[in-house]
Protein backbone atom coordinates (compact mmCIF):
# COMPACT_ATOMS: atom_id res chain seq x y z
CA UNK A 1 0.00 0.00 0.00
CA UNK A 2 2.81 2.57 0.81
CA UNK A 3 4.20 1.42 -2.17
CA UNK A 4 1.28 2.01 -4.45
CA UNK A 5 0.93 5.99 -2.41
CA UNK A 6 4.26 6.76 -3.39
CA UNK A 7 3.81 5.75 -7.11
CA UNK A 8 0.68 6.95 -7.13
CA UNK A 9 2.10 10.97 -5.69
CA UNK A 10 4.92 10.54 -8.42
CA UNK A 11 2.83 10.59 -11.19
CA UNK A 12 0.58 12.70 -10.19
CA UNK A 13 3.70 15.26 -9.38
CA UNK A 14 4.83 14.44 -12.90
CA UNK A 15 1.48 15.15 -14.37
CA UNK A 16 0.90 18.46 -12.52
CA UNK A 17 4.79 19.36 -13.78
CA UNK A 18 3.72 18.46 -17.51
CA UNK A 19 0.16 20.47 -17.00
CA UNK A 20 2.62 23.54 -15.48
CA UNK A 21 5.13 22.98 -18.20
CA UNK A 22 2.43 23.69 -21.04
CA UNK A 23 0.67 26.83 -19.44
CA UNK A 24 4.28 27.97 -19.34
CA UNK A 25 4.86 28.10 -22.62
CA UNK A 26 2.00 29.44 -23.85
CA UNK A 27 2.28 31.76 -21.03
CA UNK A 28 5.77 32.74 -22.97
CA UNK A 29 4.88 32.47 -25.84
CA UNK A 30 1.93 35.10 -25.53
CA UNK A 31 3.98 37.46 -23.84
CA UNK A 32 6.46 37.60 -26.84
CA UNK A 33 3.80 38.27 -29.27
CA UNK A 34 2.01 41.52 -27.30
CA UNK A 35 5.62 42.45 -27.03
CA UNK A 36 5.54 42.40 -30.79
CA UNK A 37 2.28 43.51 -30.89
CA UNK A 38 3.32 46.48 -28.57
CA UNK A 39 7.11 47.38 -30.65
CA UNK A 40 5.59 49.28 -33.41
CA UNK A 41 3.92 51.84 -31.27
CA UNK A 42 6.86 51.99 -28.51
CA UNK A 43 9.16 52.51 -30.93
CA UNK A 44 7.07 55.79 -32.72
CA UNK A 45 6.86 56.92 -28.67
CA UNK A 46 10.62 56.33 -28.77
CA UNK A 47 11.15 58.17 -31.75
CA UNK A 48 8.58 61.13 -31.32
CA UNK A 49 10.11 61.94 -27.74
CA UNK A 50 13.71 62.37 -29.32
CA UNK A 51 12.06 64.37 -31.30
CA UNK A 52 10.82 66.46 -29.05
CA UNK A 53 13.99 66.41 -27.17
CA UNK A 54 15.76 67.41 -30.13
CA UNK A 55 16.02 71.31 -30.40
CA UNK A 56 14.16 72.28 -33.42
CA UNK A 57 16.16 74.22 -35.94
CA UNK A 58 15.56 78.42 -36.14
CA UNK A 59 13.76 79.25 -39.87
CA UNK A 60 17.45 81.32 -39.94
CA UNK A 61 19.16 78.39 -40.08
CA UNK A 62 19.13 74.92 -41.63
CA UNK A 63 19.64 71.27 -40.51
CA UNK A 64 23.54 71.95 -40.87
CA UNK A 65 23.67 75.04 -38.36
CA UNK A 66 24.80 77.61 -41.51
CA UNK A 67 22.27 80.06 -41.97
CA UNK A 68 19.74 79.63 -44.51
CA UNK A 69 18.94 81.38 -47.64
CA UNK A 70 15.65 82.99 -47.28
CA UNK A 71 13.36 83.37 -50.21
CA UNK A 72 9.88 85.53 -50.59
CA UNK A 73 6.98 84.09 -51.55
CA UNK A 74 6.87 83.46 -54.90
CA UNK A 75 5.81 86.48 -57.45
CA UNK A 76 2.54 86.08 -59.21
CA UNK A 77 2.45 85.58 -63.17
CA UNK A 78 2.60 89.43 -64.42
CA UNK A 79 1.61 89.70 -67.90
CA UNK A 80 3.45 92.81 -69.27
CA UNK A 81 1.50 95.02 -71.61
CA UNK A 82 2.44 95.20 -75.50
CA UNK A 83 3.15 98.79 -76.18
CA UNK A 84 4.03 100.12 -79.61
CA UNK A 85 5.98 103.61 -79.64
CA UNK A 86 6.15 106.19 -81.73
CA UNK A 87 9.33 108.80 -82.00
CA UNK A 88 9.19 111.96 -83.67
CA UNK A 89 12.00 114.42 -84.07
CA UNK A 90 12.95 117.60 -85.69
CA UNK A 91 16.21 118.56 -86.61
CA UNK A 92 17.21 122.11 -88.11
CA UNK A 93 20.38 122.73 -89.78
CA UNK A 94 21.85 125.03 -92.21
CA UNK A 95 20.52 124.22 -95.80
CA UNK A 96 23.41 122.07 -96.64
CA UNK A 97 23.52 120.53 -93.37
CA UNK A 98 19.69 119.31 -93.97
CA UNK A 99 21.12 116.89 -96.64
CA UNK A 100 23.93 116.07 -95.18
CA UNK A 101 21.95 114.79 -92.08
CA UNK A 102 19.48 112.99 -94.43
CA UNK A 103 21.99 111.45 -96.38
CA UNK A 104 24.06 110.02 -92.77
CA UNK A 105 20.85 108.96 -91.59
CA UNK A 106 19.52 107.01 -94.21
CA UNK A 107 23.05 105.67 -94.93
CA UNK A 108 23.42 104.43 -91.17
CA UNK A 109 19.76 102.58 -91.76
CA UNK A 110 21.01 101.00 -94.68
CA UNK A 111 24.33 99.61 -93.70
CA UNK A 112 22.38 98.06 -90.31
CA UNK A 113 20.22 95.88 -92.45
CA UNK A 114 16.32 95.36 -92.97
CA UNK A 115 16.32 93.34 -89.85
CA UNK A 116 17.35 95.82 -87.91
CA UNK A 117 16.08 99.36 -89.69
CA UNK A 118 13.95 100.02 -92.84
CA UNK A 119 13.34 102.89 -95.06
CA UNK A 120 9.38 103.04 -94.85
CA UNK A 121 9.37 106.78 -96.51
CA UNK A 122 10.93 109.80 -97.56
CA UNK A 123 9.54 112.87 -98.49
CA UNK A 124 11.83 115.33 -100.18
CA UNK A 125 10.53 119.23 -100.55
CA UNK A 126 13.56 120.94 -102.23
CA UNK A 127 13.35 124.62 -103.85
CA UNK A 128 15.21 125.36 -107.31
CA UNK A 129 18.06 127.82 -105.32
CA UNK A 130 18.61 125.13 -102.53
CA UNK A 131 18.23 128.42 -100.36
CA UNK A 132 14.73 126.10 -98.61
CA UNK A 133 14.55 122.47 -97.93
CA UNK A 134 12.24 120.36 -95.78
CA UNK A 135 13.09 116.62 -95.74
CA UNK A 136 10.68 113.90 -93.81
CA UNK A 137 12.23 110.28 -93.33
CA UNK A 138 10.18 107.59 -92.14
CA UNK A 139 12.06 104.43 -90.56
CA UNK A 140 10.86 101.10 -89.05
CA UNK A 141 13.67 100.14 -86.51
CA UNK A 142 14.66 97.69 -83.62
CA UNK A 143 15.02 98.97 -79.86
CA UNK A 144 19.04 98.11 -80.12
CA UNK A 145 19.81 100.18 -83.22
CA UNK A 146 17.46 103.05 -82.10
CA UNK A 147 19.77 103.33 -78.64
CA UNK A 148 22.90 103.13 -81.02
CA UNK A 149 21.70 105.99 -83.08
CA UNK A 150 20.64 108.09 -79.98
CA UNK A 151 23.78 107.86 -79.12
CA UNK A 152 25.82 109.05 -81.96
CA UNK A 153 23.29 111.72 -82.61
CA UNK A 154 24.45 114.68 -80.83
CA UNK A 155 27.92 114.11 -82.63
CA UNK A 156 25.73 114.11 -85.83
CA UNK A 157 24.34 117.35 -84.76
CA UNK A 158 27.33 118.89 -84.20
CA UNK A 159 29.16 117.59 -87.78
CA UNK A 160 26.21 119.08 -89.60
CA UNK A 161 25.93 122.73 -87.37
CA UNK A 162 22.33 121.50 -86.49
CA UNK A 163 20.45 120.92 -83.75
CA UNK A 164 17.29 119.01 -82.22
CA UNK A 165 14.36 121.08 -82.51
CA UNK A 166 11.67 118.89 -80.95
CA UNK A 167 11.50 115.52 -79.81
CA UNK A 168 8.00 113.41 -78.33
CA UNK A 169 7.04 110.25 -77.80
CA UNK A 170 4.22 108.55 -78.44
CA UNK A 171 2.36 104.72 -77.64
CA UNK A 172 -0.23 102.97 -77.82
CA UNK A 173 -1.00 99.82 -75.52
CA UNK A 174 -2.19 96.96 -77.76
CA UNK A 175 -1.96 94.45 -75.23
CA UNK A 176 -6.21 93.44 -74.87
CA UNK A 177 -6.36 93.96 -78.91
CA UNK A 178 -3.48 91.10 -78.85
CA UNK A 179 -5.62 88.65 -76.31
CA UNK A 180 -8.35 89.38 -78.01
CA UNK A 181 -6.89 88.32 -81.27
CA UNK A 182 -5.37 85.40 -79.85
CA UNK A 183 -8.37 84.31 -78.06
CA UNK A 184 -10.48 84.57 -81.65
CA UNK A 185 -7.89 82.17 -83.56
CA UNK A 186 -7.95 80.00 -80.88
CA UNK A 187 -11.37 79.87 -80.94
CA UNK A 188 -11.71 79.52 -84.82
CA UNK A 189 -8.82 76.81 -84.77
CA UNK A 190 -10.64 74.81 -82.92
CA UNK A 191 -13.90 74.84 -84.90
CA UNK A 192 -12.12 74.43 -88.37
CA UNK A 193 -10.51 71.43 -86.49
CA UNK A 194 -14.30 70.51 -85.88
CA UNK A 195 -15.74 70.73 -88.91
CA UNK A 196 -12.86 69.08 -90.95
CA UNK A 197 -13.49 66.04 -88.37
CA UNK A 198 -17.11 65.83 -89.50
CA UNK A 199 -16.90 65.97 -92.83
CA UNK A 200 -14.32 63.05 -92.66
CA UNK A 201 -16.82 61.30 -90.46
CA UNK A 202 -19.65 62.36 -92.82
CA UNK A 203 -20.92 60.12 -95.53
CA UNK A 204 -23.69 62.27 -96.92
CA UNK A 205 -24.86 64.01 -99.98
CA UNK A 206 -22.14 65.68 -102.13
CA UNK A 207 -24.20 69.05 -102.02
CA UNK A 208 -23.75 68.72 -97.74
CA UNK A 209 -20.09 68.14 -98.34
CA UNK A 210 -20.19 71.21 -100.68
CA UNK A 211 -21.70 73.01 -98.13
CA UNK A 212 -19.39 72.15 -95.20
CA UNK A 213 -16.49 72.91 -97.32
CA UNK A 214 -17.25 76.29 -98.12
CA UNK A 215 -17.92 76.92 -94.35
CA UNK A 216 -14.77 75.45 -93.65
CA UNK A 217 -12.95 77.62 -96.47
CA UNK A 218 -14.77 80.80 -94.67
CA UNK A 219 -13.16 80.08 -91.28
CA UNK A 220 -9.72 79.50 -92.41
CA UNK A 221 -10.23 82.72 -94.25
CA UNK A 222 -11.05 84.10 -91.14
CA UNK A 223 -7.73 82.41 -89.47
CA UNK A 224 -5.95 84.03 -92.22
CA UNK A 225 -6.39 87.34 -91.52
CA UNK A 226 -6.35 86.88 -87.57
CA UNK A 227 -2.89 85.19 -87.82
CA UNK A 228 -2.05 88.40 -90.44
CA UNK A 229 -3.42 91.22 -87.90
CA UNK A 230 -1.48 89.52 -84.82
CA UNK A 231 1.43 89.30 -86.76
CA UNK A 232 1.26 93.29 -87.76
CA UNK A 233 1.19 93.95 -83.91
CA UNK A 234 3.87 91.92 -82.36
CA UNK A 235 5.59 93.11 -85.36
CA UNK A 236 4.59 97.07 -84.20
CA UNK A 237 5.54 95.91 -80.51
CA UNK A 238 8.98 94.31 -81.24
CA UNK A 239 9.67 97.73 -83.15
CA UNK A 240 9.62 101.15 -83.05
CA UNK A 241 8.47 103.46 -85.25
CA UNK A 242 10.85 106.88 -86.14
CA UNK A 243 9.74 110.05 -87.81
CA UNK A 244 13.06 112.18 -88.68
CA UNK A 245 11.51 116.42 -90.12
CA UNK A 246 14.49 118.04 -90.99
CA UNK A 247 14.22 122.02 -92.54
CA UNK A 248 16.53 124.22 -93.04
CA UNK A 249 17.03 127.11 -90.85
CA UNK A 250 15.97 129.95 -93.10
CA UNK A 251 12.59 127.69 -92.90
CA UNK A 252 12.46 127.73 -89.57
CA UNK A 253 13.41 131.56 -89.04
CA UNK A 254 10.35 132.73 -91.63
CA UNK A 255 8.07 130.94 -88.76
CA UNK A 256 8.02 134.22 -87.25
CA UNK A 257 5.76 136.74 -85.95
CA UNK A 258 5.14 138.41 -89.59
CA UNK A 259 4.67 135.05 -91.23
CA UNK A 260 1.33 135.21 -91.70
CA UNK A 261 1.58 138.35 -94.05
CA UNK A 262 4.81 137.20 -95.80
CA UNK A 263 2.38 133.64 -96.50
CA UNK A 264 -0.34 136.08 -97.99
CA UNK A 265 1.50 137.88 -99.52
CA UNK A 266 3.01 135.19 -101.05
CA UNK A 267 -0.51 133.80 -102.02
CA UNK A 268 -1.56 136.71 -103.90
CA UNK A 269 -0.41 135.45 -107.29
CA UNK A 270 -2.14 132.23 -106.09
CA UNK A 271 -4.99 133.69 -105.20
CA UNK A 272 -5.20 135.23 -108.64
CA UNK A 273 -4.64 131.89 -110.53
CA UNK A 274 -7.23 130.21 -108.75
CA UNK A 275 -10.13 133.33 -109.87
CA UNK A 276 -8.91 132.94 -113.49
CA UNK A 277 -9.03 129.19 -113.47
CA UNK A 278 -12.50 129.28 -112.29
CA UNK A 279 -13.41 132.14 -114.91
CA UNK A 280 -12.38 129.67 -117.29
CA UNK A 281 -13.94 126.94 -115.64
CA UNK A 282 -16.97 128.95 -116.57
CA UNK A 283 -16.62 130.02 -119.29
CA UNK A 284 -16.41 126.08 -120.76
CA UNK A 285 -19.33 125.03 -119.21
CA UNK A 286 -21.22 128.24 -120.95
CA UNK A 287 -19.32 128.41 -124.54
CA UNK A 288 -21.32 125.42 -125.27
CA UNK A 289 -24.71 126.43 -123.77
CA UNK A 290 -24.53 129.30 -125.97
CA UNK A 291 -23.86 127.63 -129.54
CA UNK A 292 -26.62 125.49 -128.70
CA UNK A 293 -29.01 128.70 -127.34
CA UNK A 294 -28.06 131.04 -129.84
CA UNK A 295 -29.67 129.81 -132.97
CA UNK A 296 -32.94 128.57 -130.80
CA UNK A 297 -33.03 132.24 -129.83
CA UNK A 298 -32.73 133.86 -132.98
CA UNK A 299 -35.32 131.64 -134.88
CA UNK A 300 -37.85 132.61 -131.93
CA UNK A 301 -37.22 136.26 -132.37
CA UNK A 302 -38.05 135.26 -136.40
CA UNK A 303 -40.93 133.28 -135.85
CA UNK A 304 -42.53 136.61 -133.38
CA UNK A 305 -41.49 139.09 -135.86
CA UNK A 306 -43.19 137.07 -138.95
CA UNK A 307 -45.95 136.62 -137.21
CA UNK A 308 -47.27 140.00 -136.40
CA UNK A 309 -46.33 141.22 -139.95
CA UNK A 310 -48.52 138.40 -140.99
CA UNK A 311 -51.92 139.49 -138.37
CA UNK A 312 -54.72 141.68 -140.02
CA UNK A 313 -55.07 145.40 -139.11
CA UNK A 314 -57.85 146.25 -137.79
CA UNK A 315 -59.53 149.50 -138.01
CA UNK A 316 -60.16 151.81 -135.04
CA UNK A 317 -63.54 152.48 -134.42
CA UNK A 318 -65.28 155.76 -135.26
CA UNK A 319 -66.20 157.78 -132.05
CA UNK A 320 -67.54 160.78 -133.72
CA UNK A 321 -71.18 161.61 -133.34
CA UNK A 322 -73.16 162.23 -136.16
Amino acid sequence: MTFKRKTLSLAGVSLLCILAACQAKPAHETAQQVEMEQSPSTNLIARAGSRAEAPAASPAQDTDGAPAKTTGAPLPDVTLPQVAYDYNYGFTANDDGVQALVKRHQAICEDAGPAACQIVSRNSNVYRDSAYANEVLELRVSSTWLKAWQAGLEGDMKAAGGKIERYTIASEDLSLEIVDTEARLKTKEALRDRMVEMIRSHSGKISELMEAETQVAEVQADIDAARSALAVMSRRVATVHVTLAYRSESVAASKGTFSPLGEALNGVVGNIVLVLAGLISILSFLIPLGLVAAPVIWFVRKWLKNRKKKAPVVPAPDNETT
